[in-house]
């Protein structure tokens, strides 16, 4: 297999691609996130996605290790979408540049919290017992039915949905709890 190539024609390292897609896996549906809440047609947004992948991937040398990988890439959803807005503007009404530069703000904002809130939930969930934190794996980590944990465990249906509703409380109160313990620092 031929490795990928610059634009330019120089190939680019395996590497290289292992260290795109380490970064890319993860933070895609924060950038499509991010572009989805600046266009209104989710086709649009689908195009503008891979336009950014693409033009990520052409600038990659040009992207920082240990910077913040997201930022970089809503940067340039960023100018991809006023080019797209650009060529749409004759046909279609848009917001007010101040409104766009006001909604991309609450939009990151909003993605922040999100996963901060995640990273607690995270952190209670850790805090689990043994037995608890294995029911919440089989649920919601391997996606497996309450049948069959129920059978899997020899419990009732009811006996596990039971269980997974005093989980879901016991986490709940951890994340209220937690967040409240920030609030006051």
């Amino acid at each position: 297999m031929k490795p990928e190539s610059e634009p330019n024609g120089t190939p680019k390292s395996h590497s290289a691609v292992e260290q795109f897609l380490k970064l890319l896996t993860p933070n895609q549906y924060r950038l499509y996130g991010y572009i989805l809440s600046m266009v209104s047609k989710s086709h649009d947004a689908d195009d503008l996605m891979q336009k950014t992948i693409m033009v990520m991937w052409e600038k990659f040398g040009e992207y920082k290790p240990g910077t913040n990988f997201v930022a970089w890439g809503i940067s340039i959803a960023r100018h991809l979408i006023m080019n797209y807005r650009m060529k749409q503007k004759r046909s279609q009404l848009y917001l007010a540049d101040e409104a766009i530069e006001a909604i991309e703000a609450e939009s990151v904002r909003y993605m922040q919290e999100l996963e901060h809130r995640i990273s607690i939930l995270q952190d209670c969930i850790k805090k689990l017992s043994e037995k608890d934190h294995r029911l919440i794996r089989l649920r919601y980590y391997q996606n497996e039915s309450v049948k069959a944990i129920a059978q899997h465990l020899g419990k009732t249906i009811k006996a596990i949905y039971k269980s997974i509703s005093r989980i879901q409380y016991i986490l709940l109160r951890c994340v209220r709890r937690t967040l409240a313990e920030e609030t006051l620092l």
